[in-house]
């Protein structure tokens, strides 16, 4: 008897299509996507776990534990099998006793999988783009809470794939209106000051808002799954640390998404007591975002506990505006300077 790889799927033409807008593959490793297999492994108690996606000749792993390939031939892909049932969990107890995989290369030599369970990814369409999948070289099966988290995992990597598109895209986006602040920001004609201080705000607001409410969903889903899968998983301990991971890392976006919404907005806040050393050197990624690569940002900041009661956000739209003032200024008196330094606040 000869292995016979899996069919392809009735819409592959299509299925390839959204794999490859989504432009993952070959991509370097994301710690989000690690964070999925390292739980994916710890909940199932397996040697082996990938995100696998199924490419025309090969399949691909995002993330691996347990193997030192990154890719393995389609023709010997179990994951192949699986996007064929994308409404079900593929689980093969035992390889040997299984006609389709019995003679696979993957089951005959290295890694010698005897246990196979993957759970079915997707594009933001709805084609299945590969699996979340947990392997063992000894025959066993999953229990219900094991199915349930290999579920939950794939539902929360499809999840991560779409915001990493998302801030691909976004970020394009950023740059295109990014250019036209700094080609409004460069007239000098000072009979139009109020309109371009007005054109600057409008654009700038324009690239906030339009970033920070789709991110604030799509973390909020992230921080969800993670919250799930501390309080489910088999061994409490080891996955609640690595779940922290993920939640640290929505964290930080939530608060530039939260930051990104405060400069966006033409109103009044609450007034709240803040460090004033603390909070701008906060405002660190925002800046250097908005003053763009050519301009060297640092902070020179007073140690000191300086308290002050304030609205937060008309404190950072003001540093903004001298941020962006001072680069401006130093464009205009600096034509043959090779580098600059922009030193603020102490």
């Amino acid at each position: 008897m000869t292995h016979v790889p899996a069919p392809l799927p009735l819409d592959e033409a299509r299925r390839l299509e959204a794999l490859r807008h989504l432009d993952l593959l070959d991509s370097s490793p994301e710690a989000l996507f690690d964070d999925i297999v390292a739980l994916a492994a710890l909940s199932c108690a397996t040697p082996i776990a990938l995100v696998s996606l199924i490419d025309q000749e090969r399949q691909w792993f995002k993330a691996c534990i347990g193997l030192d390939v990154t890719e393995t031939p389609r023709d010997q892909a179990f994951c192949a099998h699986a996007i064929l049932r994308p409404d079900a969990l593929l689980i093969v107890p035992d390889t040997h006793e299984d006609p389709r995989f019995q003679e696979n290369p993957l089951v005959l030599g290295a890694p010698h999988i005897r246990f196979y369970a993957g759970a079915p990814i997707f594009s933001p369409e709805g084609q299945p783009l590969g699996t979340v999948c947990v392997i063992d070289t000894i025959p066993r099966t999953l229990d219900a809470a094991q199915q349930a988290a290999l579920i939950r995992l794939a539902r929360q990597t499809s999840t991560l794939m779409v915001l990493r598109q998302f801030g691909i895209e976004k970020n394009r986006q950023a740059k295109a209106l990014s250019s036209k602040v700094i080609a409004a920001l460069a007239e000098d004609n000072l009979t139009h000051t109020n309109f371009r201080q007005k054109q600057r705000v409008a654009s700038i607001g324009q690239l906030t808002s339009g970033i920070a409410h789709d991110f604030n969903n799509l973390l909020q889903a992230v921080s969800v799954t993670f919250q799930l899968l501390t309080r489910k998983a088999g061994q409490p301990e080891d996955v609640a640390r690595l779940s922290k991971t993920g939640m640290d890392t929505v964290t930080r976006g939530a608060k530039l998404v939260n930051q990104l919404l405060a400069f966006s907005r033409n109103q009044g806040g609450d007034q709240e007591a803040l460090s004033v050393s603390t909070h701008i050197e906060g405002m660190g990624e925002m800046l250097n975002r908005v003053i763009g690569p050519e301009v060297d940002l640092s902070f020179d900041l007073d140690t000191s506990p300086a308290q002050l009661t304030c609205d937060s956000a008309q404190l950072e739209s003001a540093i903004l505006n001298m941020v962006i003032n001072a680069r401006d200024a130093m464009r205009c008196v600096a034509v043959a300077a090779s580098s600059f330094k922009l030193g603020c606040f102490r």
